[in-house]
């Protein structure tokens, strides 16, 4: 009973590395590697530059927003200007 298990083992292990160790031609990529296809560049796909261009005009918009509210809260200290507290 062993011996029958061993031989399964042995001839599992056998099979597999004979796959893994076939030669591979150029061009036939490598198992669990994308087709090239999927790496070509289809109508309506957003590049890595647009992507880029969206994230600085989004951080152009958020820095003019930021400056935007320092004026108002500098504009506010200045209509009402902090008080000390009463001393003691």
């Amino acid at each position: 009973m062993k011996y029958s298990l061993f031989a399964i083992a042995l001839a599992t292990l056998t099979l597999t590395a004979c796959d893994q160790m076939k030669e591979h031609k150029p061009g036939e990529g490598k198992p669990g590697q994308y087709p090239p296809s999927l790496w070509e560049k289809r109508e309506g796909q957003v590049s890595d530059a647009d992507i880029e261009a969206a994230q600085k005009a989004e951080a152009a918009a958020a820095a003019a927003d930021a400056a935007k509210h320092a004026a108002e809260n500098a504009q506010a200290d200045k209509a009402y200007p902090a008080t000390e507290p009463p001393k003691r």
